[in-house]
């Protein structure tokens, strides 16, 4: 008597793997755009963590602390530096804002590197405000003109179809939001 062989053919298996194909092939254009929020997001929430620790050190430090932007497009980066402690006799140390290009000064606040660098994201930056500036006291925020007032800047995902917006109230708070704008939602946000 002759025993039935168990296993799989050749054909079985070359059906198996034209199947498992067509299904990654279904799947790839869901796994970019999930790519493309995740990277936006990523983005976003290291500028609020970067505002956030700006100004949570401004207040701990009782000195002004400066975040910075700079360049356009997804070539951008930023950072944040605390004021040098008061001279005696002075009622406020000197601040010097960070280069985030050349690191010179560090952009530290406490001791700790606050530093976007460039590209980390391939995210593009649209309308970044000059430089922002939170006072010691209370985290006020003011703008490059050193006047209270909201600041905005607003980041797109590397294939354009993503937007989202970054505010800073004059309170210092950072929110984000989906702009009027931007025909595609992103989970979790909001309208501006």
């Amino acid at each position: 008597m002759r025993r039935a062989q168990e296993g799989v053919t050749l054909i079985e298996l070359m059906v198996a793997i034209a199947v498992l194909a067509i299904l990654l092939a279904m799947a790839a254009p869901s796994f970019s755009d999930f790519y493309d929020r995740y990277r936006l997001r990523g983005a976003v929430d290291d500028v609020i963590s970067l505002i956030s620790n700006a100004r949570t050190g401004a207040v701990k430090l009782n000195r002004q602390v400066r975040v910075t932007f700079d360049g356009s497009g997804a070539d951008w980066c930023a950072g944040a530096v605390s004021a040098e402690a008061p001279a005696a006799g002075k009622r406020a140390g000197v601040l010097t804002p960070c280069d985030c290009i050349d690191s010179s000064p560090v952009c530290e606040v406490e001791g700790e590197s606050q530093l976007l660098p460039r590209g980390k994201h391939r995210v593009a930056m649209i309308g970044a405000p000059a430089d922002l500036t939170f006072d010691g006291q209370l985290g006020l925020a003011t703008g490059s003109g050193g006047a209270l007032g909201t600041s905005s800047v607003t980041f797109t995902s590397p294939t354009g179809r993503y937007d989202l917006r970054v505010d800073v109230s004059p309170l210092g708070q950072a929110t984000v939001c989906v702009p009027s704008s931007s025909d595609a939602a992103v989970i979790g946000y909001g309208n501006c």
